[in-house]
């Protein structure tokens, strides 16, 4: 009798006790899997977050740095113009409290550069 109850009649389709164990291990192994990838699948998608947001961090933070060197060469441009600036009225005060001697300077600065160039 416990065979019968173990065993149906297969022509109805039935399964035995133990089929039916197998396959509810097989939706548990399954379930089991489907809760794996999930759980991979939020690790990746949490990955995915971390890497777009550092991403827009370094964005940020270079062009903060882009700003900086901009706004530091632009400086050292303005510091040079006012600088040169300075020589051109202190080399136009010189010629004009001194015009023949740079008139001579001049000249010997010339004779130099002619001179060099024949060679």
């Amino acid at each position: 009798m416990n065979q019968m109850t173990d065993t149906q009649n297969s022509g109805n389709g039935s399964m035995t006790n133990e089929q039916r164990m197998d396959e509810i291990r097989e939706n548990v192994q399954g379930l089991a899997n489907s809760r794996q990838v999930g759980e991979a699948l939020d690790r990746l998608r949490a990955l995915i977050d971390q890497t777009t947001q550092m991403l827009r961090d370094f964005t940020q933070q270079s062009g903060q740095w882009t700003q900086a060197a901009q706004n530091r060469a632009s400086e050292m441009a303005r510091q040079l113009r006012d600088q040169s600036g300075v020589a051109v009225d202190s080399v136009s005060h010189q010629v004009e409290q001194n015009p023949l001697m740079s008139i001579g300077i001049a000249f010997a600065v010339g004779f130099l550069c002619a001179a060099l160039i024949r060679r």
